[in-house]
């Protein structure tokens, strides 16, 4: 069997001290629906009241949230990675 490739250690640690913890974090999900609320009240404020300016827009919070999506993604993906490794090494453990 080719021998796998495993991402350096370093990553690991840097995912799981900073990132796992940020992403988790339920602080990060009230942030993101306020974040979503106001840019949401911003466009229906644009559309009732025509002189209202302003510098945020729908697509800010879409922005955010995607941002946000994309962090815990890339943690579910890392800690994936780490348990199927460690499946791996248990299965070529026993077998060999």
């Amino acid at each position: 069997m080719p021998s796998q490739r495993k991402p350096p250690a370093a990553f690991h640690r840097f995912i799981a001290s900073y990132v796992v913890p940020l992403a988790k974090h339920p602080g990060l999900t009230l942030l993101t629906g306020v974040v979503l609320l106001v840019t949401g009240l911003v466009e229906v404020l644009e559309q009732v009241l025509i002189e209202f300016d302003h510098f945020l827009a729908a697509h800010h919070g879409v922005l955010f949230l995607g941002f946000v999506t994309v962090v815990r993604s890339l943690v579910e993906f890392v800690e994936g990675m780490a348990f199927m490794s460690e499946v791996v090494e248990v299965v070529e453990e026993e077998a060999g």
